[in-house]
């Protein structure tokens, strides 16, 4: 993809995309060390390309040299135009693309929705600890982002009782640069759940958290 390839109005409409609040990642520091909080950091692999284009969007290319394809009859053998040329097939981009305009819009978009749905429902999974009476455990989520800044989630994980009863809630707030995620969190059994959530859907690299985007951040007693 190649911005000087797409014209506004044919193959993208909107470009912008959100991102973090100059004050987020030190607001989520200073709570970090006011709660005694854990911290994960981690990236999601190749973000850009798994997020789909609108079907009015799709960007026809042309095959690689030594690779083209041409049209063909129900026999197999290839069909020449008026001219005794073969007539040559193109591919079709139906999801997004590094240098598309767009791209960083229609990634956020799509990592957005599926966050939103992911972590706002009851998930039920076996019991670390099975009895008889409790062979499965059931998690109760919730996300919400703050008005002041879009790329900010707010998770919570609460175990939800037969009696409908809420306990043992835990927390957990994501700061998201693109496809750079660090979060932080009341304990590390909430931000795994998000990790491999994430990891399952798109394929995620933990890093170390003393260092995101070129800066230094160093916790101690």
């Amino acid at each position: 993809g190649h911005s000087g390839n797409m014209k506004r109005g044919i193959h993208y409409e909107e470009t912008f995309a959100a991102s973090p609040n100059q004050h987020s990642m030190r607001l989520l520091q200073a709570l970090l060390v006011k709660h005694k909080w854990y911290r994960k950091s981690f990236d999601i692999k190749q973000a850009y390309l798994h997020a789909p284009l609108d079907k009015s969007q799709y960007v026809s290319i042309k095959y690689p040299k030594g690779f083209e394809q041409f049209e063909t009859d129900e026999h197999g053998e290839e069909i020449l135009n008026d001219r005794g040329h073969r007539i040559p097939l193109y591919g079709i981009i139906v999801r997004n693309i590094y240098g598309h305009p767009a791209a960083s819009r229609g990634w956020n978009k799509h990592r957005d929705a599926f966050i939103l749905k992911q972590f706002n429902r009851d998930v039920t999974v076996p019991n670390p600890n099975p009895t008889p009476q409790s062979p499965t455990i059931t998690y109760r989520w919730t996300c919400t982002r703050p008005l002041m800044d879009p790329c900010l989630f707010k998770f919570t994980r609460s175990i939800l009782t037969p009696d409908g009863k809420l306990t043992s809630t835990s927390e957990s707030i994501a700061l998201i640069y693109t496809d750079d995620v660090d979060m932080i969190g009341s304990d590390d059994g909430i931000m795994q759940d998000v990790y491999d959530a994430m990891d399952k859907e798109w394929g995620v690299n933990e890093v170390k958290s003393d260092h995101v985007l070129g800066v230094q951040r160093t916790y101690s007693e």
